[in-house]
């Protein structure tokens, strides 16, 4: 007699896009005459994405303001489903922008993905901060009601960091010392340190509205002497015996 299944639901969670499995029937075996098995025809799963996943993070991470940014690690960003199963189905086009206050230009920020995966190989970013210091991210979109219609979740990368340079100060030599000094050969203590060079630093205004920063010195030296040995000072207005090597 032939019994037809009615309302029998079926869940199973795949683990993977395109996943597929069969049902099988069979009597009670041992009782009666046994039948052969049946099988159904194969079901396969479809994921369908509900949110973006960064699942590599771009690198470095800190940039000066106003200069590309050419990426050692290049961000990568997948299609997910809730469960965090790829949709190998997705292949909308994604777009990383930035989510500060600056502004930016890119190249290669947007890639169309490929079975779920956009890979942003070869993109560079020229940020230019609205403050010295400004964090931002990077979020990740794509285009709108597309293959796999509308997304939920859209992330952002991990915070940059931008240093903004001060773009109208002025660096110009004092005229208290003679340059170039020659060095003791037999000097090996601060009490025999000499003053070598003098400099100002001036700021042109406030129209940038950036604070004069200083992150290096170079000293540059001539002769046979040992200048690994060499210890500097610096001393001034803002900085009192800060120290390095030549």
């Amino acid at each position: 007699m032939w019994r037809p299944f009615r309302h029998w639901p079926i869940r199973r969670r795949p683990t993977a896009d395109g996943e597929s499995f069969t049902l099988t029937a069979n009597d009670q075996d041992g009782v009666g005459t046994d039948l052969p098995t049946v099988n159904a025809s194969a079901v396969s799963s479809d994921v369908v994405a509900t949110q973006l996943v960064f699942t590599t993070q771009p690198s470095p991470l800190a940039l000066t303001s106003g200069t590309a940014l050419d990426f050692s690690t290049y961000p990568v960003v997948e299609a997910r489903d809730a469960n965090g199963i790829k949709d190998t189905g997705f292949t909308d086009t994604v777009t990383l922008a930035e989510t500060g206050a600056g502004t930016a230009t890119y190249t290669g920020n947007s890639v169309t993905a490929v079975a779920g995966i956009a890979t942003f190989t070869g993109m560079t970013m020229t940020y230019t901060a609205a403050v010295h210091g400004e964090t931002f991210s990077l979020q990740a979109d794509y285009t709108a009601a597309g293959s796999e219609g509308d997304l939920s979740t859209l992330p952002s990368s991990s915070s940059f960091t931008a240093q903004a340079i001060d773009s109208d100060a002025t660096l110009v030599a004092a005229t208290a010392i003679s340059e170039p000094v020659a060095l003791s050969s037999t000097a090996n203590s601060s009490s025999a340190a000499v003053s070598v060079f003098d400099f100002k630093l001036n700021d042109g205004g406030t129209a940038d509205g950036l604070a004069l920063d200083v992150s290096q010195i170079a000293l540059q030296t001539s002769g046979t002497g040992p200048f690994s040995q060499l210890v500097f000072l610096l001393n001034g207005p803002d900085a009192s015996r800060c120290n390095g090597r030549v």
